[in-house]
C-alpha cells in the first residue's frame, strides 16, 4: 500500500474553527470541495463543503445555504453552520451515506418499472416539499442522477447550488440532458422546469441514459410499461404548458402505474412489529442456498420491498463481494451491492435495529444439529433448500419447514403445498424469466403479497409450517 500523499497528510492534520477536523476528499465539482470531517466535541461526522471567496459561485453559495437553512425534510441534508474565514465559505452540513442514482444504474443496469415508479414517488415527494414552501417557494432546477442519492433506500437529494425562487433568473443552465428547454432558452424557469428534470431522471433509471434532446420518441417507445412511458412522456413535453403542472399530480399518476408495497400491515404474534424473517437453510453443503436467498432478496427489491440480505453463516461471502466491489458498511451493518442491500455475518451477539426492513432473508447456512439444539427461531418462515440431483440426499433436516424447495430439480415434489422447485438460473442479482415466476410463488408462500406484507399472508405461510411438521 503505498503511503498517503503530502496533501493528504495536511488534509488530516487540519482542524478548522476548532473543532472539525478534516478526514479526507469527498469530492471536488466546479470551484467547490467537499470533505468528510468529525465535529471534535461530539464525535459525529460532517460533510463540508468550501468554495473561494474570489470564486464567481460565491454569492450563489451563501443563497444555497440559507436556503437549506430553511428546509426541513428528512430527504435533504440538515445544515448546521455557514463558515468563513479571509479566502473561504464553508457550508458544514449532514454527512449522508449512500450512492447517487448514476453510480447505481452504471453499477446495475436500468432499473425495474416498480423500483423507477418507488424512486420517482420519493422524488415527487421532495420536489413538491420545495415548491409549496410557505415563506418561499424553491425552484430546484438541477435534477439529475448524481444529486439524487439512495440511502438506505431513501431518496435525498443534494447540491442546491442552482436553486432559485419563482421569478428569478435560475443561473447557469443545468446539467446537459436534464435541464429543461427553456433553461437552455434563458427563459425565465418555473415549477414545471423541476417537472422536466423529474421526467429526464425517470427516463435514465428506465433507460440507462439521459433523454434526447432533438425529440425522445424514439427511446420512450424502449419503456415497456404504457402507463409509464405515457407519464415520462407528458413530463419531457418541450412546451411547458403540456407538462404536469405541479409535482403531486405527477406523484398521483405514478403511484397508478403499478401496485407497489403498501406498508407494512397487521402484526406477529404478541404484537410485535414487522418486519417479516424468512430464514434459508440447506440440508447439505453445495444445494445452492446462499444463491436462492440472494435471489429472492432481489426479487423482493425489484418489486420495491425493502429488503436486507442477511448472512447468518461464517461463510465470509459477504466480505468477500464487498471487497471484490470495494463497498463498506454503513452505520446499519449493510451495504448496497447492485442495489441489493447485504449484511455480513457480524457475530451472534450482535444486534442491530431492523425496523426499517419491511423483508429480512437470513441465510442460516447449512442447517447444523447445533442450530437445531439452540431453539433460537429467530425468523416466520423458514425455506428448507434440498438438492434435486440423484447423488443429493432427499432427507430434511430442518424442524417444520415452512416451504421445501428442490434446487436444479426435476422432482414435482409429489403433490405437496409445501414444496416448490427452483428452475436454473445463473444470476441471482438478477433474477429474470422463470426465476421471477419461481420467486412470486415463493414469496407468495412466505406470506409476502404484491401489495405490501400482510398478517393473513404470514398466517397462510404459518399453516405451511404446520402442516410441512406433521
Amino acid at each position: 500500500m503505498a503511503p498517503p500523499g503530502k496533501e493528504e497528510v495536511e488534509i488530516k492534520e487540519s482542524v478548522l474553527f476548532g473543532k472539525y477536523r478534516l478526514e479526507r476528499v469527498l469530492g471536488n465539482g466546479g470551484t467547490a470541495t467537499v470533505y468528510l470531517a468529525t465535529h471534535l466535541g461530539l464525535q459525529e461526522v460532517r460533510a463540508i463543503k468550501r468554495i473561494s471567496k474570489a470564486s464567481e459561485g460565491y454569492r450563489q453559495f451563501r443563497k444555497e445555504g440559507l436556503i437549506l437553512k430553511s428546509i426541513r425534510h428528512p430527504g435533504i441534508p440538515i445544515v448546521y453552520d455557514l463558515e468563513e474565514d479571509e479566502d473561504y465559505g464553508y457550508l458544514i452540513e449532514e454527512y449522508l451515506e449512500g450512492e447517487n442514482l448514476f453510480e447505481m444504474v452504471k453499477e446495475q443496469g436500468p432499473l425495474s418499472t416498480a423500483r423507477t415508479v418507488s424512486i420517482g414517488i420519493q422524488i415527487c415527494h421532495l420536489v413538491h416539499h420545495l415548491h409549496s414552501a410557505k415563506t418561499n417557494p424553491i425552484l430546484y432546477l438541477d435534477l439529475q442522477p448524481k444529486n439524487l442519492l439512495l440511502c438506505h433506500d431513501t431518496v435525498k437529494l443534494v447540491d442546491f447550488g442552482l436553486a432559485a425562487f419563482p421569478g428569478e433568473e435560475g443561473g447557469a443552465a443545468g446539467t446537459p440532458g436534464f435541464a429543461a428547454p427553456e433553461q437552455y432558452a434563458g427563459e425565465l424557469p418555473d415549477e414545471r422546469t423541476d417537472i422536466y428534470g423529474i421526467g429526464a431522471v425517470l427516463y435514465f433509471l428506465c433507460e440507462g441514459e439521459s433523454p434526447r434532446q432533438d425529440g425522445t420518441s424514439a427511446g420512450l417507445r424502449r419503456i415497456r410499461q404504457r402507463r409509464l412511458r405515457r407519464i415520462i412522456r407528458k413530463c419531457l413535453e418541450r412546451r411547458r404548458e403540456k407538462r404536469y403542472p405541479s409535482a403531486s399530480q405527477l406523484e398521483t399518476d405514478l403511484k397508478r402505474v403499478c401496485a407497489l408495497p403498501a406498508g407494512i400491515t397487521g402484526g406477529k404474534q404478541g404484537g410485535e412489529p414487522f418486519p417479516i424473517v424468512v430464514a434459508f437453510a440447506g440440508n447439505r453443503p453445495g444445494v445452492g442456498t446462499t444463491h436462492l436467498a440472494v435471489g429472492l432478496t432481489a426479487y423482493l427489491r425489484d418489486q420495491g420491498f425493502l429488503a436486507l440480505y442477511a448472512e447468518q453463516n461464517r461463510s465470509g461471502a459477504v466480505r468477500e463481494l464487498l471487497r471484490n466491489s470495494r463497498k463498506s458498511l454503513d452505520r446499519f451493518g449493510s451495504a448496497a451491492v447492485f442495489g441489493l442491500s447485504v449484511r455480513p455475518f457480524l457475530g451472534e451477539n450482535v444486534r442491530l435495529d431492523e425496523r426499517s426492513w419491511q423483508v429480512i432473508v437470513k441465510d442460516l447456512g447449512v442447517w447444523s444439529r447445533e442450530a437445531d439444539a439452540k431453539g433460537k427461531q429467530d425468523w416466520d418462515v423458514l425455506v428448507e433448500v434440498r438438492g434435486g440431483k440423484p447423488w443429493n440426499s432427499p432427507l430434511g433436516v430442518c424442524p417444520s419447514p415452512g416451504v421445501v424447495v428442490w434446487n436444479f430439480s426435476l422432482k414435482s415434489g409429489a403433490g405437496r403445498r409445501e414444496f416448490v422447485c427452483a428452475p436454473y438460473f445463473p444470476d441471482p442479482f438478477f433474477p429474470a424469466g422463470r426465476a421471477r415466476r419461481f420467486y412470486a410463488r415463493l414469496s407468495g408462500r412466505c406470506g409476502i403479497e404484491r401489495g405490501g406484507v400482510s398478517g393473513r399472508g404470514l398466517e397462510g405461510a404459518r399453516q405451511l409450517v404446520r402442516r410441512a411438521g406433521r
